[in-house]
This record gives C-alpha cells, structure tokens and sequence, in this order.
C-alpha cells in the first residue's frame, strides 16, 4: 500500500490541533506525561501554565498550518506533497525553542500571583460552551451545502483531494459522505457540551472531553471518508446519487 503523505499530514496535523488546545487554554495541570516538561515548569504550576499556554498556541498553529499546506499545496503540486511534513517538524522546532527562551527569561512578575490556579477556573463553564457552541454551529454551516451537493469542484472548498478533483461524481459523493458526518459531528459537540456545562465536571475535564470527540470525530470523519472514496472510486458509470 502506497504511503499517502496527504492523510498522514492532515492526520498528524489535526492532532497537533488536539494536542496544543487544551495546552494553550491550560487545561492540562502538571504531569507526568504531556506538556513540556522539565524540572522548572513541573515544579513550579505558575511556570508551568506560562510555558505551556504558549507551547500549546505553537503547537495548534503548527497544526493548522500542516493542515492548510497539505490541501492547498500538496494535492496541486504533488512533487512538493512531503512540504506539509516539513512545515511540521518546522513548526514543532520553532514552538520548543520559543517556550525555552520564555522559561529561561521567566520572571515572577511575569505572571500574577493566582496564576498558581489554571485561568480556565477563572472563567464559568458558560464561557466554553459558547466557544463550542459557536465553533459547532460554524461547523455545520459549512457543511451544509456540501450535504445538500451545491458545491462544485473547486480549488478552495471541500473535500479536496486527488480522487475527487479529477472526478465530479467521487466529488459530490465523497463531499456529501463526509459533510454528514462532520453536520452529525457538530450536532453531537453541542449536545455534549450542554450537557456538561449541567454537570459538575471541572472546566479543564469540560475542554478536554469537548476537544477529544470534536477533533477525535473529525479525524475519524477523514478516515472514513477516504476508505469511502475508495469504494466509490472503482466503479465510474452512473450518475450522482442524492
């Protein structure tokens, strides 16, 4: 099986995305695990919050940028499709460094007192649920024409890779597949994290739990889609099906 550098970047890009939220939002206290983790920010939560708030923005625009580089120069010119890997590493290197001249260059008075405490405590639940209610409903906005077929082929919009750029009917079909899961995708976020804001699950379980289903459902979406793509692919009779 042939490796498809499109599906591992946008697959790896999309985790760095997860990754780097939940960093960048500090829902992620000291750990044994994840993070950045050295002597100084695992010691200190204040530290640990400054250097990893900002490794975590790295991280998600590292993810967005893989992303973006994959669809929008790796499937036009398929010479340069390992361009999305470098942009990676590129952008991993660039946020590691950036965190470790802050950490060295850390002082005191660089963050408040309380910021021992993760700022997303600060703020009530009712905060992230707008944030992932208008990031959902953005979402299936989207996504809706794609379901309903409206959107021809093009270069800026869709689902955008070798098979269905070349092909009209793996196109429509393809797009309709993976519009309904992503419409489904955003139905369900909203209804989770309703739910949740009800609960008494701290504000950093909220984040984490609404980021892991809506980027983990997005990232399976592809998955499916592609090996969708690949049953649809062999056979090139017949017209579009609604």
């Amino acid at each position: 099986m042939r490796f498809n550098t499109f599906a591992w970047s946008v697959a790896l890009g999309t985790l760095m995305l997860v990754l780097g939220i939940p960093l960048a939002v500090h829902a992620v206290p000291p750990n044994g695990l994840y993070g950045y983790r050295v002597s100084a920010t695992l010691s200190n939560p204040a530290v640990w919050y400054y250097v990893n708030g900002w490794m975590g923005i790295g991280m998600a625009i590292t993810g967005l940028l893989t992303i973006l580089t994959a669809a929008l120069v790796g499937r036009q010119a398929p010479r340069h499709n390992w361009l999305a890997f470098w942009v990676l590493l590129g952008g991993l290197a660039v946020s590691a460094l950036l965190s470790t001249l802050l950490l060295l260059g850390y002082r005191p008075s660089d963050t408040p007192p309380e910021s021992s405490v993760p700022p997303q405590a600060q703020y009530p639940i009712a905060t992230y649920w707008v944030m992932f209610l208008g990031i959902s409903l953005l979402i299936i906005g989207l996504h809706l024409p794609l379901a309903m077929k409206r959107i021809r082929p093009n270069a800026l919009y869709g689902f955008r890779v070798r098979a269905t750029m070349r092909d009209e009917r793996v196109w429509y079909l393809a797009n309709a597949y993976f519009a309904r899961m992503a419409i489904g995708i955003g139905i369900v976020t909203i209804a989770l994290a309703t739910l949740l804001r009800f609960t008494t699950v701290p504000p950093a379980a909220y984040i984490a739990i609404c980021v892991l289903v809506f980027f983990g459902g997005l990232i399976l979406a592809i998955i499916l889609t592609f090996r969708h793509i690949g049953q649809i692919g062999g056979n090139s009779s017949g017209r579009v099906r609604s």
